[in-house]
This record gives structure tokens, sequence and C-alpha cells, in this order.
């Protein structure tokens, strides 16, 4: 089993980070996979929705490529902020 553990780091530095990450792999250019980190790519953001003074909410597209024998694989992530 896979575990993460994020101690010494505050959930605001955290949370930017993560809020990073995607835009920052849209922004690679190349085909799918192309903008991975830690194995996992933003091909194309599907959707956008802001709720003023209240969240955002974004859907991507991901692929991951990971070392064989694994075939690559297509993810559909939503993330609530």
């Amino acid at each position: 089993a896979r575990r993460s553990v994020h101690e010494g780091i505050g959930f605001d530095k955290f949370k930017r980070a993560m809020m990073r990450e995607l835009p920052q792999a849209l922004d690679v250019q190349g085909g799918p996979g192309a903008g991975a980190v830690r194995g996992i790519a933003a091909d194309r953001r599907l959707e956008r929705f802001d709720v003023p003074d209240k969240a955002k909410l974004e859907v991507y597209e991901l692929s991951a490529a990971f070392p064989g024998p694994v075939t690559p694989r297509d993810f559909v992530a939503m993330v609530i902020s």
C-alpha cells in the first residue's frame, strides 16, 4: 500500500502546491503524459466553475504512465477548492 505523510508542512502551503500542480502540467507541450508530475499528467482541463467568494471547481483529463509492465491509463479528476 502507498502512504503519504506530510509532517511539518502546513495545510495552506500544501494546498497552494497542489493547486499549482495540474495547471503547470498543462503548460508542457507534447503528447498525452508530456507534463507528468509524479507519473500523472494533466492533458486538458475539461470544465471550470467559479462560485464567487466560495469555491472553484475544475475537471481535468489526466493520463498516467508508470514503469512497465503496466499499460498507460486515463483518468478524470474533479478538484474542488
